[in-house]
């Protein structure tokens, strides 16, 4: 395990002080820190590069570990918990009891 750092210039000190002791704590425990330096300096490019990076990270590590990177079954239970909640305001009392019956075998 590896645990990613992400740098990012501009952050107010309280913040840098709290990352800067995460890191600390993790090192003390002899667990790898890698450091990455975000290079935008707008928050929304930030976040924007860190989501890119990330996304480009998890697909290489998954053809690294022959994993294919398109399966994520966390999401999919997210979307199907989404299409529950806003399907039931157009469902009819029978439906809505069979679909929350069905619906308890997803999720145990």
């Amino acid at each position: 395990m590896i645990i990613l750092s992400f740098k990012i210039k501009g952050l107010p000190e309280r913040l840098e002080r709290r990352l800067y002791l995460t890191d600390k704590i993790f090192k003390q425990n002899k667990l790898p820190v890698l450091n990455y330096q975000v290079q935008s300096t707008s928050r929304l490019g930030g976040a924007l590069e860190i989501l890119a990076f990330g996304s480009w990270l998890s697909y290489y590590l998954g053809l690294l570990n022959e994993v294919d990177p398109a399966k994520i079954p966390w999401v999919d239970l997210f979307k199907q918990e989404l299409a529950y909640c806003f399907n039931l305001n157009n469902m009819t009392s029978k439906e809505r009891l069979r679909l929350i019956i069905s619906r308890k075998n997803i999720l145990t």
